[in-house]
């Protein structure tokens, strides 16, 4: 029998299918006593003999009259197990609920002290915790896979880049790899605040006549793409489970390091005015692939491997 004929908000006596079980044995009896009444020579005898002979006469609509005794137990008992098992899911619920305010309460606690800030988008903690452990309210603390694809797909980012480049680092960047980029940081900068939806690809704001080339495209989409994933990961990191892809961070970090440091365009009057060397743009090309070479080759089937691992142990 299901819960559904057991309400355990409903009082025993109170429950249909007990009524119901009451009604049908007592009727069951009182037809068969009328119909051995109206079938059988019966006297009235008040004597000991008479209650006796009662007995024998009704024994069959008595015996039937008996099974409420145990019939109405057994229903008691199925009725206080399913009180029980009620009782035990609103604690659970109640755990669940405490256990999620005292994450969420922690979760703010650990960023709260933080330079959280992207862009100028500072992590906004209940609203990056509800995307980060989308199950939380459920008692599932493990982070969305959605998230941790997004973090993939950052890293992904600088490879695709230097990877596939064209043969002269002037030319535009193609639209459809901007917006594949645009995509990829807007989505992860969502994780971390609604205003990430507004993310887009700003031009570097030295060498502006060279801004559009794929050079400095480039170096802008790598150092968004980095300081993006440095926060999913931060926010990722709260959970114990989280598995970091450590090595390939370093070379990553290494990367921005080095393109930020190297790569720039200064010539004529603006190196005359800079405390840096004058550098051509066809210098900071050479520099670039020099830097993309080193990068490539540390991190050759790295980021497949973690990836790989990362999905046995989810």
């Amino acid at each position: 029998m299901t819960s559904k004929y057991f309400d355990p908000h409903t009082s025993f006596l109170h429950l249909p299918i007990v009524k119901v079980t009451a009604f049908f044995l007592v009727a069951a009896s009182l037809f068969w006593g009328g119909v051995i009444v109206v079938n059988s020579k019966v006297d009235w005898e008040l004597s000991y003999i008479g209650f006796n002979h009662f007995l024998v006469v009704f024994r069959f609509p008595l015996g039937i009259l008996a099974m409420i005794i145990p019939v109405i137990a057994l229903l008691a008992a199925n009725h206080r197990s399913e009180q029980t098992k009620e009782q035990i899911r609103v604690t659970n619920n109640q755990n669940i609920f405490s256990n999620y305010y005292k994450h969420v309460e922690e979760f703010s606690k650990y960023l709260k002290n933080e330079d959280n800030t992207n862009n100028g988008i500072v992590i906004e903690p209940r609203y990056s915790h509800e995307i980060v452990f989308p199950r939380a309210k459920d008692g599932d603390y493990s982070i969305s896979k959605d998230v941790i694809k997004l973090s993939y797909d950052l890293m992904g980012i600088p490879i695709t880049l230097l990877s596939f480049h064209p043969k002269s680092l002037g030319n535009s960047m193609g639209d459809s790899k901007i917006e594949l980029c645009t995509k990829i940081i807007r989505d992860s900068m969502m994780v971390i605040h609604k205003r990430g939806c507004k993310y887009n690809v700003k031009d570097s704001p030295h060498a502006v006549e060279y801004s559009d080339s794929y050079l400095l495209k480039s170096k802008v989409i790598i150092n968004d793409a980095f300081h993006t994933l440095k926060n999913i990961i931060h926010l990722c990191e709260f959970s114990p489970e989280y598995r970091c892809a450590v090595n390939f961070i370093i070379h990553y970090e290494d990367l921005v390091s080095e393109i930020n440091r190297e790569v720039y365009i200064l010539e004529g009057d603006d190196a005359l005015m800079s405390a840096s060397d004058e550098r051509s743009f066809e210098c900071a090309c050479d520099i670039f692939k020099e830097i993309k070479e080193d990068f490539l080759t540390k991190t050759k089937g790295m980021l497949r491997s973690y990836h790989d691992d990362y999905i046995q142990h989810i």
